[in-house]
């Protein structure tokens, strides 16, 4: 994960884009922190429970939504072009995202109805 992070924010700046690096969290966190922080697109590296085939990287439009399966065959065809870099005073730059998880975390709770208690459920955390 960490060597598939490290090569999408060079290519991401190499090409003048801002990269904001969140760490691991859920794949709906990413979609609502992409719309709720206005940011241009989403993109998760995944790697879960699913067969390996359904796992890769997942884009996100600035809306949170996943892109049409046309934009993603444009940027499957783009992957065979030549890199193309801006000049190295309009690099992107690149920082971690302060509070990631606990933005998304109080999203979470402040969808949780008010009156619900959790007090009769066990949960079990690995």
């Amino acid at each position: 994960g960490h060597m598939l992070e490290s090569a999408l924010e060079a290519g991401f700046s190499s090409a003048g884009v801002n990269v904001h690096l969140l760490g691991p969290m859920p794949t709906p966190g990413i979609a609502y922190l992409t719309r709720t922080t206005r940011a241009c697109a989403g993109v998760v590296i995944s790697a879960s429970h699913n067969p390996y085939h359904d796992n890769g990287i997942k884009i996100f439009s600035s809306e949170g939504t996943k892109l049409p399966d046309s934009v993603i065959e444009k940027i499957d065809a783009l992957m065979d072009a030549p890199l193309d870099c801006v000049a190295s005073e309009q690099l992107g730059k690149a920082g971690c995202f302060p509070d990631a998880c606990g933005r998304y975390i109080e999203h979470c709770k402040s969808n949780f109805p008010g009156a619900r208690s959790l007090s009769s459920v066990k949960v079990v955390v690995g």
